[in-house]
């Protein structure tokens, strides 16, 4: 029977606190913590990737612990490369969305609306999304009407019931947009969230070091 061995991997976590204050009802939300996409390394036997850690095995599916401690070195690093850049971008560009953040909130805890900084980036992905969305669901409308058409010779009440739905929901997700792009343009004092860059905690954690699996 085959032996073979599970290979460890470091997981790099971090959290990140964060407090704002509220652009409609101007209250202070309190300390926030949003949690950084997740890092791992995985090691390797052989030549590594840009993601992974070359370790060796020993006698009896063991792995050196410096090879792991280095091995949870390189996750934290990468983890602190990341949040050096996600810094830079937030202090140049102004845009939270495409950090990478989970549980990056800007609704009020005290009269539950919304910030323009967390709806500024979403909004235009949904915008667009809305829109391919469609324009691909008109076509594959128009595309099954021409076919009922050529079988029966009528389409128009299953045209009607094809493209209704699709007009209807098009226009509510139009009109979303629009009321939050509205919501941001509103307004009138516009306030960024408070990142405290120097207590963001990491954590790194190894699973399967030199575990074998029989």
């Amino acid at each position: 029977m085959a032996t073979y061995y599970l290979l460890p991997k470091s997981t790099a976590k971090a959290l990140m606190p964060y407090s704002f204050v509220c652009e409609h009802c101007g209250q202070d939300s309190g300390i926030k913590q949003a949690r950084v996409r997740e890092i791992e390394i995985q090691a390797v036997t052989g030549s590594p990737t840009q993601n992974e850690f070359h370790i060796d095995l020993l006698s009896g599916g063991r792995f050196p612990a410096r090879q792991i401690t280095s091995l949870e070195w390189k996750a934290k690093h990468n983890m602190q490369e990341k949040l050096r850049w996600a810094q830079t971008f937030v202090e140049k560009k102004g845009n939270f969305f495409k950090v990478g953040l989970k549980d990056f909130s800007g609704k009020c805890p005290h009269c539950q609306k919304r910030q323009s900084w967390e709806l500024r980036g979403f909004i235009s992905i949904a915008a667009i999304a809305a829109f391919i969305t469609g324009v691909c669901s008109t076509f594959i409308a128009l595309f099954i009407i021409s076919r009922i058409y050529e079988t029966t010779g009528e389409a128009g009440l299953h045209a009607l019931w094809l493209l209704a739905p699709l007009v209807a929901s098009y226009a509510a997700a139009t009109l979303w947009v629009v009321k939050q792009y509205w919501n941001i343009r509103s307004v009138k004092q516009r306030q960024k969230p408070n990142i405290r860059w120097s207590d963001v905690r990491i954590s790194v954690t190894t699973k399967n070091a030199g575990v074998p699996d029989r």
